[in-house]
């Protein structure tokens, strides 16, 4: 016999003794938690939905009720696999983690849909949340006590929001209520009238006076501008916040 045909004889019957051979198992395989500032979500989901498709035994669980801080410090101690930040990272955090920028994310104030203001001053903003001024009326809204929500601490959208109104040290007044979370602040703000609160934006905000931005950052264990329009949730989005005095 010849000795191809002898190999292929050979080959043919280990084949039709054995069965296929199993598929190799994708060493990545498993599921993956992320977790930090919701701000960063799409475009973090947008990521790890491309990984996913070339990795098919690869999950992705999210959380985003954790806020920036967090993101980064749960990334570093390992509880969570990725980590998300919506701001730039301090520089003791970027001796904890590796990091990725893979985007820009916007704050914004926001305001239930039916208000009809469409700017606000820095001094404004700082009256409404001190409690010194607390019905819309005497911004030339119609007569309607004003509640003032604010993002958790350790959020980027809290923390971006304190920042550019208070340069760092925010002085509120008792009746500001704290919102755990972004999607949770867009439904408080678009459920009642009323009410107003600082937010990251995304694909869709709700109802912001104005915006700064800053970076989405991924992260792990080393081994601007707001849309206009209405949303969802009730909110929609307006023109840009005037400085002190304009």
């Amino acid at each position: 016999m010849h000795p191809l045909a002898r190999s292929l004889a050979i080959l043919f019957v280990a084949a039709a003794c054995g069965g296929s051979a199993a598929p190799a198992r994708d060493p990545l395989a498993g599921v993956y938690r992320v977790g930090g500032g919701d701000a960063a979500l799409p475009n973090a989901q947008a990521l790890t939905d491309a990984f996913a498709a070339k990795h098919p035994g690869v999950k992705f669980q999210f959380d985003t009720t954790l806020g920036s801080d967090g993101g980064v410090n749960l990334a570093a101690d390992h509880t969570l696999d990725l980590g998300m930040a919506s701001r730039d990272l301090t520089l003791p955090e970027t001796e904890l983690v590796d990091r990725v920028l893979i985007g820009v994310a916007g704050t914004g104030l926001v305001v239930h849909q039916t208000n009809p203001l469409r700017d606000l001053t820095t001094l404004q903003v700082q009256a409404i949340y001190s409690g010194k001024v607390n019905d819309w009326s005497a911004l030339g809204h119609v007569k309607l006590p004003i509640i003032p929500l604010v993002r958790e601490k350790g959020s980027s959208a809290r923390t971006t929001f304190e920042t550019y109104f208070y340069g760092g040290k925010p002085s509120y007044g008792p009746g500001v209520l704290e919102i755990q979370g972004g999607d949770q602040m867009r439904q408080a703000v678009g459920g009642q009238a009323g009410r107003s609160g600082s937010s990251g934006s995304r694909a869709t905000p709700p109802t912001a006076l104005g915006s700064t931005s800053s970076r989405s950052t991924a992260c792990r264990r080393p081994s601007r501008p707001c849309a206009r329009g209405r949303t969802s949730s009730g909110a929609r989005c307006t023109s840009s916040i005037r400085g002190a005095g304009s």
